[in-house]
């Protein structure tokens, strides 16, 4: 069957008697191996469940010693199967460019969705993300129109409080600046815990928490059933039970260091991943207010003069 293989073949035929018992199985293979192709045995006819099982098979006709003797019979018969099968192959070839074909268009097709589904996808972020910019510019410019004639710190940091209460909803807020060196409470708003009980805690923040989120970068969000990451777990067992939403405003007068905003409260009312935006809008609308009230308030006070060595030795 080797020499066979790879050959475009129309017509087979066969002799019955030179194949003997393997007849069938000859048959079956050149059936597999062509398709298309007409196969005609030649010999005496055996019984009909033989001839059914030869057809099941795979042959197209079988043809009697005498009617294979008769030309002027046997022609149009061959004609006719010759025919068949090139009509056959040529349909199955055809078959096979158009599957091959199909697959190609599906493929592309699917490439096709699937770059389209990722624009889609990166337009509807992209979308998103402008929104979010737009909301967090809008916030950002309530902040600081609302900030902006205060000429007090603690006016600066208490509004800078009252505005994040209102976006995020009743919370205890502390709020730590830097004073010498060191982290200091400068505003406390309550919610079910008074400042006075409070004092341990919030000294306990300034001194060991404060630089840490400052050095984090990012907003520190947990409650008890979205645990912090491994760097804040410890703060977590101070403050049990609570939803906490901490972090660091920009550093605009590095003098001065960066403000630190921790909000907590009953854990049963965890903070949002929206409030995030409420953080970034806030966060720089305070810093730079900060800023301005603390030059104001530098130049404000007196610069007196040194007196020259002349002026000394009178």
């Amino acid at each position: 069957m080797r020499w066979v293989r790879g050959r475009e073949i129309d017509f087979i035929v066969l002799e019955c008697a030179a194949l003997g018992a393997h007849a069938r199985r000859v048959v079956r293979a050149l059936r597999k191996t062509f398709a298309s192709a007409g196969i005609v045995i030649v010999g005496e006819l055996p019984g009909a469940a033989q001839v059914t099982d030869f057809f099941r098979s795979g042959i197209t006709d079988w043809i009697e010693p005498s009617a294979w003797s008769d030309e002027h019979a046997l022609q149009p018969r061959i004609t006719c199967e010759i025919e068949k099968a090139v009509a056959a192959r040529v349909a199955l070839e055809r078959f096979t460019v158009l599957e091959g074909a199909c697959r190609r268009l599906t493929h592309e097709r699917r490439t096709l969705q699937q770059k389209l589904g990722g624009a889609c996808a990166n337009l509807a972020d992209a979308e998103e993300n402008a929104r979010d910019r737009e909301g967090i510019a809008a916030m950002q410019a309530e902040c600081r129109t609302l900030l902006a004639q205060e000429s007090e710190l603690e006016s600066v940091v208490e509004l800078s409080t009252q505005y994040l209460i209102a976006r995020v909803g009743p919370t205890n807020a502390a709020i730590f600046l830097m004073d010498r060196g060191q982290y200091r409470l400068a505003g406390y708003v309550r919610d079910d815990l008074a400042r006075r009980a409070a004092g341990g805690l919030t000294e306990h923040l300034a001194s060991a928490w404060c630089e840490r989120i400052v050095a984090h970068g990012e907003v520190v969000r947990f409650g008890p059933c979205d645990p912090p990451s491994a760097r804040f777990a410890e703060l977590a067992g101070v403050l049990p039970g609570r939803a906490v939403f901490a972090f660091a405003c920009p550093n605009l007068d590095p003098a001065h260091g960066t403000a630190i905003v921790v909000l907590f409260r009953d854990g049963a009312r965890p903070f949002s991943p929206e409030f995030t935006k409420v953080a970034r809008a806030v966060g720089p609308a305070f810093a730079s207010n900060l800023a301005r009230v603390r030059r104001v308030l530098s130049r404000a006070q007196p610069q007196w003069p040194r007196e020259s060595p002349d002026s000394s030795s009178q």
